[in-house]
């Protein structure tokens, strides 16, 4: 018997951070844990459903969380052991400004790509594609592991301002997983 695990997340009030990629697309990252509160890695693009208004939309792109990763900080300093998690074709950027990152993210030639920021708002559109995460700098290298290991799932849109439902068909074997999605 298979149990499909459900997260939604509800468009309104986050739309500036997913807005489309293309005209009838859109982007939802997402985290999956095992009961422990690990992130869990690994899991293929046929594991996920992406449900909105009821019906289920095609995947039309996805970068697992193996995959590599841009990682911009706007912080004063990245502590030593979040440029220790980077991996073969990661980029992780230290930044001064909210722009400064945006620019070097644009310049990023790998397609999953994350802002963390520590401090202030964040003041204009940013495109969709990029993860965006506020932390205080004392859960930096917390925020930078969730950043790291989450899924970017893109989908064919018949609604851009519409609820969400990324649904896991869990693989045999593992303990129920939960799905978050940001």
């Amino acid at each position: 018997m298979r149990t499909d695990l459900t997260a939604v997340l509800v468009l309104a009030g986050v739309a500036p951070l997913l807005a489309q990629v293309t005209p009838a697309s859109r982007i939802v990252h997402v985290v999956v844990n095992d009961p422990m509160h690990r992130e869990v890695t690994g899991l293929p693009r046929q594991s996920f459903d992406v449900i909105e208004d009821g019906s289920l939309r095609p995947i039309t792109a996805f970068s697992d969380a193996n995959s590599p990763i841009s990682l911009a900080i706007v912080a004063q300093s990245i502590p030593a052991a979040v440029t220790a998690l980077s991996r073969s074709g990661d980029e992780i950027i230290q930044a001064q400004s909210v722009a400064d990152a945006l620019g070097a993210l644009a310049a990023s030639k790998n397609s999953r790509k994350a802002l963390i920021f520590t401090s202030g708002t964040i003041v204009g559109e940013i495109p969709s594609e990029i993860e965006v995460l506020k932390t205080g700098s004392q859960n930096l290298l917390k925020a930078a592991l969730e950043v790291m290991n989450s899924y970017s799932i893109w989908f064919s849109s018949s609604r851009p301002a519409s609820a969400v439902e990324v649904n896991l068909r869990p693989p045999i074997g593992l303990p129920p997983l939960t799905v978050t999605t940001r």
